[in-house]
């Protein structure tokens, strides 16, 4: 709808091996939009796992525990972007867009 592919992971193993297949093919992801608390492994895990395959990869960190998104940031240095749930559309689409074309 609003022209971006998206490819899901159903959990955060699932989304770094997604992540690492899309590399060996040569389409890597523009962006990697993930949450904190995921079976199998949680984003903590995941985004560590990613960013050891490629420290640029760009990631949004959503989460729903305590503290505010700057708290949340804090422990995430290498995040692009932190949205605090719950979040509407707009403030995804917006953060989104923030990334993409900085």
């Amino acid at each position: 709808t609003f022209g971006y592919k998206v490819t899901l992971a159903p959990d955060g193993a699932q989304g770094v091996e997604t992540f690492r297949q899309a590399r060996e093919k040569g389409e890597p992801f523009d962006l990697v939009l993930m949450d904190l608390a995921m079976p199998k492994m949680d984003g903590r895990a995941a985004g560590k796992a990613i960013w050891d395959m490629d420290p640029q990869a760009r990631i949004i960190i959503a989460t729903g525990h305590g503290g505010d998104r700057y708290q949340v940031a804090d422990l995430y240095p290498q995040a692009q972007g932190v949205l605090q749930k719950p979040f509407d559309l707009s403030s995804l689409l917006k953060e989104v867009n923030r990334i993409l074309t900085a």
